[in-house]
C-alpha cells in the first residue's frame, strides 16, 4: 500500500550536493548521448547542483537547457554555468 505524506524534503545535506557535482552526462545520462540533436531543448528536473543540466548545455550549445529543482543548489548551479560561460542554460 502507498503510504501518503504532506511534506517533501527540500534540501539536501552539503555532502550529498558534493558528491552530486561530479555528475555528467556521460557517467550519469549517457543512454541519452544517441538522441542528442543540435538546437533541442531539455529540461532537467530535479537538478539538483546542475551538473548534468551543465554538461548537456555544453553538448547542445545551441540548444536550450532548463534546469529546475525546489532546494537552494540552484543559486551554486547559476554560479557554476557563469564560471564556465555556460550561456544556454537556466535554472528555476
Amino acid at each position: 500500500m502507498v503510504q501518503k505524506v504532506s511534506v517533501y524534503t527540500t534540501d539536501h545535506a552539503s555532502s550529498v550536493l558534493k558528491t552530486h557535482k561530479w555528475r555528467t552526462v556521460a557517467n550519469s545520462a549517457a543512454y541519452l548521448l544517441p538522441h542528442l540533436k543540435p538546437g533541442m531543448t531539455i529540461l532537467d528536473v530535479g537538478c539538483g547542483p546542475g551538473s548534468i543540466s551543465i554538461d548537456f548545455a555544453r553538448l547542445i550549445p545551441d540548444g536550450h537547457v532548463t534546469g529546475i529543482d525546489v532546494a537552494d543548489p540552484l543559486d551554486e548551479a547559476r554560479a557554476s554555468a557563469a564560471a564556465l560561460g555556460v550561456n544556454n542554460v537556466e535554472f528555476r
